[in-house]
């Protein structure tokens, strides 16, 4: 009976030994693919992080590119001062000044042709001129005869000096004429007899 229990014993330790054994193997198995499998999942997560922050990197710069730049606040850019202008001439001023005032001062030039029509409107007007009362005038009407026809005036008076002296006074150049010195005795004005004067040369 004894010699039997011992062959049990036995027989139980060794089959608890091979199973010791087996679930050893087995854990060490499992240990193994864990550790193996770890460097993988850093290796992908490391590989991540990398992506990410190559991405982070590379928004800055573009934003850079299509961002324009703009001034440091309360800075402004200031035109440069121009040259002062050169001082004018005393002369110059004083020059410029008595060409202003002569130009103001200096009397209208006639027109022409208003002037022949109020030199013939004076010597037609028998209240005024009148030369149509002694001198027979192109184009007038009833004139008279105690003077010569009005005619080629300009080749009896060349000058246009003579005829103005004759008609402002005709008595200088014969004090025995019959013609009332129209400027002597101010039956017209400078400006009437200037007016036909123009008139009668044009005859």
């Amino acid at each position: 009976m004894q010699p039997k229990f011992r062959r049990l014993t036995l027989a139980s330790a060794m089959a608890a030994l091979a199973m010791g054994l087996l679930a050893a193997e087995r854990a060490s198995a499992a240990g193994t693919g864990a550790l193996s499998a770890q460097p993988i999942a850093v290796a992908e997560t490391t590989a991540t992080d990398k992506k990410a922050a190559n991405k982070k990197e590379s928004k800055p710069a573009a934003a850079t590119k299509s961002s324009p730049q703009k001034e440091p606040a309360g800075e402004t850019t200031t035109a440069p001062a121009a040259a002062p202008a050169a001082p004018v001439p005393a002369a110059a001023v004083a020059a410029a000044a008595t060409a202003a005032t002569a130009a103001a001062t200096a009397p209208a030039q006639p027109n022409p042709a208003e002037t022949l029509a109020q030199g013939k409107k004076l010597a037609m007007d028998r209240a005024s001129g009148n030369c149509i009362a002694c001198h027979m005038i192109p184009g007038g009407e009833s004139p008279g005869t105690i003077g010569p026809p009005l005619v080629a005036m300009q080749v009896r008076y060349p000058s246009k000096d003579k005829l103005r002296e004759q008609i402002w006074d005709a008595t200088k150049a014969n004090p025995a004429s019959a013609m009332p010195p129209f400027g002597k005795n101010q039956v017209l004005t400078e400006q009437q007899i200037n007016q036909v004067v123009e008139f009668v040369w044009s005859l």
